[in-house]
């Protein structure tokens, strides 16, 4: 993996046992090659840690003995981004596994249609789950019908999934985090997914309460939650917090060649993470719906993000050159911090410095 000089905000752990509780979003990259893995590359997976969230995108053959490396016993959600082999064939022994993993009760599936056939049939003839599984599929808005030349004309135009609309539709949502999908142009059905936490109050200035009279620490909390009513007449909780701390965003797209719907959901992310299948040839790449690390570059930039991951290399790039060479081709059309991930990479997307009373 190639860091560039400079990057702020973001840590590589290269050793799999580097697995300490972290703040914000961390990556795990098991799987980075395309369509069939080579010695060194398994095909797609990545695992999320968020506090105490654990999620899954994609779920390559293979991605069971990947996932030996990372803990898991909180995984509650899975992230199809399409249904091609390498991006779904890992997941009948995955599911399989995650059966006798403690502390996994309940798994949901989110997913472009017809996984659920698919892994219904599977596990149904091996009689191999014992325990329920909520898949949700997607189907697209009606306004997309105008849109047809820029995403694959199988989407299912009705049907009960969640509604993907063109600037992108939250799937989840809960007190921490929101996470989104926009369908992206890919030969497939194919989304991308947004992974945003929510802003967390400011630090409580401890001093100001004091000065102000308002000693009782037992009120401490409820002001930091933004309880206005505990306090005296005249003062809102927003005269004695900090800054708003911000949260992180990220983004994971899968296989295409035009993401232009998810673009406005994911603007101004902290990491980008893109598939570069082919290093230069463009011509190539829009014929197989793919992209190249120079589109890679060209869509973080229309983005804003602040930083752009390579991933999905195309299996006849096996050298460091090829690397490098990824790396300068994203480099003239995105002027921010480019990695050229591998498999077990960790990606530790840092938090800002708290402030300072």
């Amino acid at each position: 993996a190639e860091l560039a000089p400079g990057m702020k905000g973001l840590s590589l752990s290269f050793s799999s046992h580097n697995l300490h509780q972290h703040a914000g979003f961390r990556l795990h990259f098991l799987g980075t090659s395309s369509a069939a893995p080579t010695r060194e590359r398994n095909v797609s997976s990545i695992c999320i840690k968020a506090k105490e969230q654990c999620w899954l995108v994609d779920c390559g053959e293979g991605t069971q003995h990947r996932f030996l490396h990372v803990p898991h016993n909180n995984l509650t959600k899975i992230f199809i981004t399409h249904l091609h082999g390498d991006h779904i064939y890992g997941l009948p022994g995955l599911l399989c596994h995650l059966v006798n993993t403690p502390g996994i009760k309940k798994l949901q599936i989110f997913s472009p249609p017809g996984l659920r056939s698919l892994l219904s049939q599977t596990l149904g003839i091996t009689t191999s789950i014992s325990w329920d599984i909520e898949y949700h599929e997607f189907q697209l808005h009606p306004s997309f019908s105008s849109y047809d030349s820029r995403i694959h004309n199988s989407w299912p135009k009705k049907g009960n999934g969640i509604t993907l609309t063109p600037t992108g539709t939250t799937i989840f949502e809960d007190a921490n985090y929101e996470i989104s999908a926009a369908p992206i142009s890919h030969s497939v059905p194919c989304v991308g997914y947004v992974f945003r936490e929510k802003d967390k109050p400011g630090r409580l200035q401890e001093k100001k309460l004091q000065a102000a009279g308002i000693t009782d620490q037992r009120l401490y909390r409820k002001i930091k939650s933004g309880d206005n009513s505990v306090l005296p007449p005249g003062f809102t909780c927003d005269d004695f917090l900090g800054k708003t701390i911000p949260g992180q965003k990220i983004v994971v797209l899968g296989d295409t060649c035009d993401p232009s719907f998810a673009i406005a959901k994911g603007e101004g992310c902290d990491v980008l993470v893109h598939e570069s299948t082919f290093l230069d040839d463009t011509q190539d790449a829009l014929r197989k719906s793919h992209s190249t690390a120079s589109m890679a570059g060209s869509v973080a930039a229309r983005m804003k993000a602040k930083s752009l991951v390579l991933t999905h290399f195309s299996c006849k790039y096996q050298h460091d050159s090829d690397m490098v060479a990824m790396h300068k081709e994203a480099r003239k059309t995105f002027d921010g911090p480019i990695i050229t991930a591998h498999d077990f990479m960790v990606l530790d997307v840092d938090k800002p410095p708290r402030e300072e009373e």
